[in-house]
């Protein structure tokens, strides 16, 4: 019967040839075209129906193998274009065929119900006879590729009448066992037949003579490459699988692993490809199709690609910038769980893997000693527009997670008991990855970028003559004498994944911050992403304004916001107010809380000198009034973007549900701040508690307003809301003790 399929693999050569040019065809395009789909469906019908009128019956192992390689490759076809139920019956009807046949469906159910067969008190699961081992080795690669095309056909989540025993999820543990019964039985370089060894079988019989000498570690047979790719796409599938099911965890581990692989064999499947087709002539050696809306689902764990990309083309090179971008998604989904389960050790092996993978493309751009911009001798113009997207993405990430966990420190700051709280937590952290060698993970070497994110530090540019006389961080000195670290790596990897709980730790992250901000800022530029960048400036006030929470010295808490209030002041200016409205309410607000922020530290130097005789309580008194009122006018100017200029009626302007508690936010702060004027005399008080009392009306009288026309809007709980209607009615009475002459303190 061998023979016989031989003849007829003779007789449909030709065929046979036109499929894999079709194939390559489909290889080279960054979409799969779907005239060369189509045209590779059609014969694939017609080799199918010559296989039927050669061989009526299947009635041999060798019969089924090939006919089911025919129905698989249709059934692949078939998800390409979106026709899943089509595809399903196409590959339950191998199945269907395999079970008539008595040593298969033995194997078969071993496959798909272990339990069922597995011996009492064995962990080992089902025991394969001599039959099943002959019949593995024979139908591996059919069995692991039928029952990966299975589950990508049932990825949907709406497939609710599947029942447990046909779910994705068990198909794709059947694929599992397949692999991890037939490595137990052969060599490590020895794989089952697959229809591309075929497809390519002169290609495949050269395949030695065609490998460099110095790329001969790829000593896996082709068969066994091909075997090992199916097995990365039943982790890629499982992965997906269980996101949809609801178990991150899971999904995470099985991402993990489907990146290690990829990482493991990128070098023999290029050594593969390189024999199956031109390799540099292909633009885009891969089939990808656009991403759907039920995609986005999977983007969290870091697998952007549809089930059926990583089945469409069996021969794939390795996208390091697609790799990247998935190490990077994972990473992130370490983060959101980071707190509960100390994953930010992983989280940042993530990005700074996708690093380090990156880097294998060309060295990243530096930055110029004056500037956030590239050097202008740095040669980055051989950079694609998506890799430099991909860095920039990834440095922006980095840059958030160590924000996250300056921001988890300065909670712990805010509470005794949560300090102890996180204090536990950042010694469970370095406990758990004390044995773990930072790069494990992936098998990489990440110290060049770890030294970068440690010892990068980019001094921002201000034009306050106030900050050039003291540098407010200790690690000025660090980057003007040397590294400013000299501990191993596995003590910088976990410096940057721990809960700072003071100054000195805080501001490594905040070092790392400012480092991976103005590597994104390579690509995110005011000229060319206005927004993205604005982002970025937002992102770097918040991590000064996080390290000023561990400064106890209240000058250099105020350096820090200036330097906040700079860099807000020079991003604004040439913003269009009426294009960019929002990004400039963003960021009109929080310049104003920063300068409210300043005149507070500058009230409390203030009360701490009343009494001396020097001019110092007179010099910080004037500063305190100059930067309440210069906060005042930026709240004015926030409020006039909503269409309000000073003194105008605010109940005939209406606000939506997101805008009402900052509008109304912006009466009560510019309230308290006229009520905090230190007055010199007590016509000045007067007139200040007068605004006061002018601005806590107005805060009323918004919410109010707003309430007739959302009577359910949650603004009505609001704390601010109750203080200021408290104050309408002691401001009143203490106006009138003024204005009798009777000496009031300031009002809070």
């Amino acid at each position: 019967m061998a023979t016989q399929v031989q003849a007829f693999l003779q007789e449909n050569s030709q065929a046979i040839r036109e499929l894999r040019n079709l194939e390559m065809i489909r290889l080279n395009r960054y979409t799969p075209l779907n005239t060369a789909r189509n045209a590779a469906m059609r014969i694939y019908a017609e080799l199918l129906e010559n296989f039927k009128s050669t061989f009526p019956r299947i009635t041999t192992t060798t019969l089924l193998l090939y006919w089911g390689f025919i129905r698989t490759r249709i059934a692949g076809l078939h998800l390409e274009t979106g026709d899943r139920t089509q595809a399903y019956e196409v590959l339950m009807s191998i199945v269907k065929q395999a079970n008539a046949m008595e040593p298969v469906y033995s194997l078969l159910e071993k496959l798909r119900f272990p339990e069922k067969f597995q011996p009492p008190n064995s962990l080992g699961g089902a025991q394969l006879t001599n039959s099943d081992m002959l019949m593995l080795n024979i139908f591996a690669g059919l069995l692991q590729n039928t029952f990966n095309l299975l589950a990508a056909s049932l990825s949907v989540p709406t497939e609710t009448n599947i029942s447990a025993d046909s779910s994705a999820l068990h198909w794709l543990h059947s694929a599992k066992r397949v692999h991890e019964l037939y490595l137990i039985q052969n060599p490590e370089n020895i794989g089952p037949t697959f229809w591309e060894t075929i497809q390519f079988r002169e290609c495949v019989e050269s395949l030695g003579e065609n490998i460099p000498n110095g790329e001969a570690e790829s000593e896996m047979s082709p068969e066994r490459l091909l075997f090992e790719h199916g097995y990365t796409s039943t982790i890629f599938l499982l992965a997906q699988a269980y996101q949809l099911a609801n178990e991150p965890d899971h999904a995470a581990s099985y991402c993990q692993l489907t990146l290690s692989r990829q990482i493991t064999f990128a070098r023999p499947y290029r050594n593969l490809l390189r024999v199956f087709g031109p390799l540099d002539r292909r633009k885009r050696s891969r089939a990808v199709s656009a991403r759907r809306s039920r995609d986005a689902i999977t983007e969290g764990m870091g697998l952007r690609r549809r089930p059926v990309d990583c089945l469409s083309a069996a021969f794939q090179p390795f996208d390091r910038i697609e790799w990247a971008s998935n190490a990077t998604s994972l990473g992130r989904y370490y983060e959101t769980v980071g707190l509960k389960t100390n994953t930010f050790y992983s989280a940042l092996e993530c990005h700074t893997s996708a690093l380090a993978i990156l880097d294998e493309i060309g060295p990243q751009p530096q930055l110029s000693s004056t500037s956030c911009t590239p050097a202008a001798d740095d040669k980055t113009g051989h950079f694609s527009t998506r890799e430099q997207r991909i860095r920039a993405n990834i440095y922006r990430s980095l840059a958030e997670m160590f924000l996250n966990l300056l921001d988890l420190g300065v909670q712990a700051l805010q509470s005794t008991t949560k300090q102890s709280d996180d204090s536990d937590i950042t010694s469970k952290v370095r406990n758990s990855n004390a044995a773990k060698d930072f790069g494990s993970m992936f098998q990489l070497d990440l110290r060049a970028v770890l030294d970068r994110l440690s010892e990068g530090f980019v001094e921002e540019t201000t034009d306050s003559s106030a900050l050039s006389d003291e540098h407010c961080f200790s690690a000025h000195q660090n980057s003007i004498n040397g590294p400013a670290m000299h501990t191993e790596d596995q003590n910088i990897a976990d410096t940057l994944s721990t809960v700072p709980s003071n100054y000195h730790s805080a501001s490594r992250l905040f070092r790392a911050v400012s480092y991976a901000i103005s590597q994104a800022e390579h690509f995110y530029t005011m000229e060319e992403r206005c927004s993205d960048a604005v982002e970025l400036v937002q992102s770097r006030s918040k991590a000064y304004r996080m390290l000023a929470a561990f400064e106890s010295t209240r000058a250099r808490q105020c350096r820090m916001h200036k330097r906040r209030v700079d860099m807000i002041t020079r991003v604004l200016k040439p913003l269009n107010r009426q294009h960019y409205q929002h990004v400039c309410r963003q960021l009109l607000f929080e310049l104003a809380e920063t300068l409210s922020t300043m005149r507070d530290l500058k009230q409390e130097i203030h009360d701490e000198l009343v009494g001396e005789t020097s001019k110092a309580p007179l010099h910080y008194a004037r500063k305190a009034n100059q930067l309440a009122k210069r906060a005042v006018a930026t709240f004015d100017e926030f409020l006039a973007t909503f269409g309000r200029s000073p003194g105008q009626n605010t109940k005939i302007r209406k606000f939506t549900e997101d805008e009402i508690r900052p509008v109304m936010l912006a009466h009560f702060y510019s309230a308290r701040l006229h009520s905090r004027i230190i007055a010199v005399n007590p016509n000045e008080q007067i007139r200040s508690l007068s605004r006061a009392l002018s601005g806590y009306r107005a805060a009323v009288s918004v919410v109010e307003n707003h309430l007739q026309r959302h009577p359910r809007s949650s603004i009505q709980n609001a704390e601010e809301l109750s203080i200021a209607r408290d104050m309408c009615n002691l401001l009143p009475v203490r106006l009138s003790r003024l204005v009798r002459g009777e000496p009031i303190g300031t009002v809070n």
